[in-house]
This record gives C-alpha cells, structure tokens and sequence, in this order.
C-alpha cells in the first residue's frame, strides 16, 4: 500500500487512538501529505512525461546530457520528445546494441535492422561495398588503397611503416511504416534527427550508412496497384501508386532502373520512362552502370515474383544532389518499360552516406 494512503491513526493500539497520542499522530499525517503535496507531488508532476512541457522534457534530456534535434516537423512534436525521453535511459544504458538502435528505430517511425559488416574484402578502393553472398553488407576503405576499415586483421600500428584509421562500416536498413506528411516519408530535418540520435549511439570509431527500403508491390490482375501511406496521427494519407504493363513480367528479367523526383499523373501504357531523371542503372543483374552517383549494385534475392536489390552509392556524390526521389521505372533487357511506380519523396541526410534497397513484388 502506498504510504500516502496510510490512515497513521489506524497503526496505534485501539485504546491510544482517542488520547493524546491520536492527536499527534493527526497532526503529524496533516504535516506530511502537505509536505508530499508542495514537495514531492510536484517533483512528480515535472517530470511526468505526459504532463511535462516541451521545455522540461528538453531540461531532462539535458540533465542525462543527451542532444536532442527538435526542429520543424515531426521532431517539433511532443509526441516525438515524449518517445525520445521515455527511452534515453534505456538507450544509454544499451548504447552501442542493437536494443538501442530498435529504440531508435521506434521513435522515428520506421522498421530498422543494423548490420555489421562482412569478411569478405572487396579492392574498390573509397568505395561502400557489399559481400556478395551472405549478409549484404558494407566495406570501406579510408585513404590507404589496400587498407580496409573491416579487414578481420587489420595492420597494426607499429608493424608496418604507415597507420591507419580502424574503424568499421554499420548499415542502417530501414523500412517505412507511415508518411510525415502528404509529399514525403521522413523530411530533412527527421533524418538529421535520426543521424543526431544514431551518433549518440554509436562507437566512436563506427561509419554509418542509412539505406531507406523502397518497397513497390504490383498486382498481375489489376494494371494499377495502390497503396495508401498515413501519417503516424492518422490524420492524412497519401497513395503510392504502380503500374505493371504486363501481366506477364517476371521479376528477374528487369535489367535496369531510372529514379526520378517527379511523377506521372496519369498511368496508362503510354508511359516510357519517369518525368524527371535523377540517376539510372543500366544493369541490376549484371552490374552495367551509366550514373556517377552509383558505384554498384547488389541484388539480394531474385526469382519469377521478386527482385530485391541495393544501389551503393558513391560516397563522394552525395545523395541531397538528386533532391530525393518519387518515382521509378523498370525495364527489360530489350529497354522496355515493364514497371513504373509513384511514391511519397524518399530522400537522405545531406551530412550521411546513404544507399537504396529497392523490393519489388508481383502478385
């Protein structure tokens, strides 16, 4: 039972309750819940997280010495700071795990896995990298050619007559569960906040990649599949809308793509490429590239209905330059357009590496 709701009179033997004693103990419960009230209660209060102003859930997170990015949009909700505050203890104290990182996934709305990186040591000099059969996931040089950031034994300091910097590459692959408002799926300044968060999280000496999924579905029967986005209030949607031009495409036989940052208000046949090209890959299962900004690509599952690949980025072009991205094409290998999909704007922290992983599906 709560101390508060002790009754102080009802501790005393029977026949002291109507003596003196009993007035003590009266006077003495009086004194106490005023106490609790002016003192206590309001400590409580303050530090409520569903009762507390924005200016005190940023005093606590300043008392933990935790940074938060609150700025417009979504990180200028109470909302937000209410879910950033109800997990900084729990993130600091499983910093660096994947427990933290599933909390920060939970804050900004999104589905993330982090992945360490593979064993697999790929000669493309500055370049992010997959392992080509297992685990999908990233190998960086710094400014030494042959020295790789996650070589499983990497030279020592004083072995050799150079040094290096060890450190090691951290994909963030994350998929979107709703929208931040009608145009994109997170703004600027909700991957700021994200890339702010991850580095608090982070080991000093850990690289971190963020590669947004684009997931595009399309149905065989229907021509034009649609998929409705909501924002996390459940107060707007938007549509993502795909057009498959044939009921026969099989996913494995898509050979290029074109991304661009407009889109198509109307989708019929008489589509042939996307409004407004940002970058092009010329080759997904053969790795044939036309486009500065991609380095690569991957492809990490592909059959008769799916194709599932990742475009690595080269990290000296930044992906800000492309403004993001609203729609993409697909193409045969005799360059025919087989699939075209509109989409809320993906886009990525100018100040982060940032890759894609596109996931089509046809049902």
């Amino acid at each position: 039972m709560a101390i508060s709701k002790v009754k102080f009179k009802k501790l005393l033997p029977t026949g002291m309750r109507s003596t003196r004693w009993g007035d003590l103990i009266d006077a003495y419960q009086n004194t106490y819940e005023e106490f609790k009230q002016e003192k206590v209660d309001s400590i409580i209060t303050k530090y409520g997280i569903n009762t507390a102003t924005e200016d005190e859930l940023k005093g606590i997170a300043y008392f933990l010495g935790f940074t938060l990015s609150v700025l417009d949009g979504y990180t200028s909700s109470l909302y937000y700071l209410r879910r950033e505050i109800s997990t900084i203890v729990k993130r600091i104290k499983n910093k660096t795990t994947r427990i933290c990182y599933n909390y920060i996934s939970m804050i900004f709305n999104i589905i993330g896995s982090i992945g360490n990186t593979s064993n697999t040591i790929i000669n493309l000099k500055n370049y992010l990298y997959y392992e080509a059969t297992t685990s999908f996931l990233p190998v960086r040089t710094i400014d030494q050619d042959e020295l790789y950031l996650d070589t499983p034994e990497f030279p020592t300091l004083d072995l050799t007559t150079f040094s290096i910097t060890v450190t090691r590459s951290l994909l963030y692959n994350f998929k979107y569960k709703f929208i931040e408002n009608v145009n994109e799926f997170m703004s600027i300044n909700t991957l700021k906040a994200l890339t702010n968060d991850v580095k608090q999280a982070k080991r000093p000496t850990e690289e971190f990649y963020f590669q947004p999924i684009l997931e595009i579905e399309a149905n065989r029967d229907d021509y034009i599949t649609t998929r409705d986005w909501i924002d996390y209030g459940d107060t707007f949607s938007r549509a993502q809308s795909t057009y498959l031009f044939s009921s026969g495409v099989v996913a494995s036989g898509i050979a290029s793509a074109h991304f661009g940052n407009s889109s198509h208000i109307l989708l019929t046949s008489g589509i042939t490429d996307v409004r407004n090209k940002i970058f092009a890959v010329s080759g997904i299962l053969n790795t044939t590239l036309d486009d500065e900004l991609v380095c690569d690509t991957q492809v990490v599952a592909v059959d008769t209905n799916s194709l599932d690949f990742q475009l690595l980025l080269n990290y000296s072009h930044r992906m800000s330059e492309a403004s993001g991205i609203t729609e993409a094409a697909f193409f045969n290998a005799d360059s025919g357009i087989v699939l075209y999909s509109t989409f809320p704007k993906i886009q990525w922290d100018p100040d982060a590496y940032g890759n894609l992983r596109v996931q089509i599906t046809l049902v």
